[in-house]
């Protein structure tokens, strides 16, 4: 098994190594597929987060903790493109998380372990306004039951071989704080005609209430199995921080379109 893992991995090199650079005209946007009608995605992360600090419990004693939170999530979506400006996609996003916390009191150690776990569903729509134009802007508005709704606008510019992307939107929720500003910037380089990488750069900001603002920078890398980008592997590396926490996460998926 492990000399066949080497093998998968030494054959897998040579095909990226093999792949003729790309035209200008196959130069695609970030996670772009716009000649294709259908597109489907399973993706999987992780996200692993430790912190340490001093509470309180309910009987007024003091305690030092450290806690450490594992969340996978696991999700599938479809997009339908039913024409050459707008397109509609579905996900379905399962969150389990496992908490485990250590308190020392003056007396002793308490050790508790916990777990949750959810199912989401979002939906979105995307329109192109100029399809034609050097920038190809394009609105999306995405909405997650029961009450959070987005309205985002999209920017990208081609610059061979470097494909640069701008997102700015609001986002509405029944939670607090209820309004968020997110603003997200990437760069993707074309390495060939089927490896790509970009590096994405996001804030979120609430514009009412009090809330922690989170910004996260990830690399994302993209391996096509055919020249036409419909086979397409995916793996994301994020550092995200909101106050004095910071965390990691990795993910991957596979996506397959048709036209």
């Amino acid at each position: 098994m492990k000399h066949a893992g080497i093998l998968a991995v030494v054959l897998l090199i040579l095909q990226v190594l093999d792949a003729r650079p790309a035209p200008h005209g196959s130069l695609r946007r970030v996670d772009d597929v716009v000649d294709a009608r259908f597109t489907w995605e399973v993706a999987g992360a992780y996200y692993p987060q430790g912190t340490e600090g001093v509470g309180m419990d309910q009987q007024g004693e003091y305690f030092t903790f450290t806690q450490f939170t594992g969340e996978t999530q696991l999700s599938a979506s479809a997009t339908w493109r039913f024409s050459r400006i707008a397109s509609l996609s579905v996900t379905v996003k399962e969150r389990v998380a496992n908490v485990r916390e250590l308190r020392t009191y003056a007396t002793g150690e308490l050790e508790t372990v916990a777990s949750y776990s959810d199912v989401s569903f979002a939906s979105s729509v995307e329109y192109r306004v100029a399809p034609d134009d050097a920038l190809d802007p394009r609105i999306r508005i995405t909405h997650s039951p029961p009450a959070s709704t987005a309205v985002s606008v999209l920017l990208s510019y081609v610059f061979d071989p470097v494909v640069l992307g701008c997102l700015a939107g609001i986002e509405g929720t029944a939670e607090y704080p209820p309004t968020w500003l997110t603003v997200s910037l990437s760069a993707g380089l074309v390495a060939n005609s089927r490896v790509d990488v970009s590096v994405t750069g996001q804030w979120r900001i609430p514009l009412e209430g009090a809330g922690l603002p989170t910004s996260a920078i990830g690399l994302h890398s993209r391996y096509s199995f055919d020249n036409h980008s419909r086979r397409t592997l995916h793996f994301r590396v994020t550092l995200s921080t909101s106050g004095q926490t910071t965390w990691v996460g990795f993910g991957g998926s596979i996506r397959i379109s048709a036209p």
